[in-house]
C-alpha cells in the first residue's frame, strides 16, 4: 500500500544472469535504465557479493529512510 503519490521504486531481480549480462533487448533496456545489483555470487564469490549488499543496502537507505518507516496517513486524527 502506497500512502504517497510522491514517488515510486522498483526492485527487480533475476535467478541468473539476465540482468547482469543481458542479450535481449528488454533487459539491456532495463539495465540501461536502472541499477542492476549482481546477487548472484552468493556461493562462490562472498567478496562481491557483500559488496553488492552493501551497494543495495545504501541504496535502499537513500529512497526509504529509516524517518520514513511508518507510513503517514492522509487522514488526520480529527477527521477520524
Amino acid at each position: 500500500m502506497q500512502l504517497s503519490t510522491e514517488r515510486w521504486s522498483l526492485y527487480l531481480g533475476a535467478i541468473d544472469d539476465t540482468l547482469t549480462n543481458p542479450r535481449a533487448r528488454f533487459a539491456r533496456n532495463l539495465t540501461a535504465e536502472h541499477v542492476v545489483f549482481d546477487l548472484s555470487g552468493q556461493q562462490t564469490d562472498k567478496v562481491t557479493y557483500q559488496k553488492e549488499v552493501e551497494r543495495l543496502a545504501e541504496a535502499l537507505k537513500q529512497d526509504q529512510p529509516a524517518s520514513d518507516g511508518i507510513p503517514k496517513s492522509d487522514i488526520s486524527a480529527d477527521q477520524l
